[in-house]
C-alpha cells in the first residue's frame, strides 16, 4: 500500500471514534454498533445501509495508521 497523505492528515485531525462516525454518517448507516477489534487493537463498528438492491451491512475498522471498510 502506498502512503496516503490525505489519510495521514485525517488521522492526525480526528479521533478513531470521530473517524468512524464520519464514515458511517457518509454511508447513511443506521443501527451502528461497536465490536471487539481483535488482538491488533483499533476500533471496529458495523451498521446497516440501504442500496439499490436492498439492505446491506457495512463495517469499518481503524487504528492509528490504517482504515478499512
Amino acid at each position: 500500500m502506498e502512503w496516503d497523505p490525505e489519510l495521514a492528515a485525517q488521522k492526525r485531525r480526528d479521533s478513531l471514534t470521530q473517524e468512524l462516525r464520519n464514515f458511517f454518517a457518509g454511508a447513511k448507516a443506521r443501527e451502528v454498533s461497536s465490536f471487539p477489534a481483535g488482538p491488533m487493537g483499533g476500533r471496529m463498528s458495523c451498521g446497516y445501509t440501504n442500496t439499490d438492491h436492498g439492505e446491506a451491512t457495512v463495517c469499518a475498522w481503524s487504528d492509528a495508521a490504517t482504515f478499512g471498510s
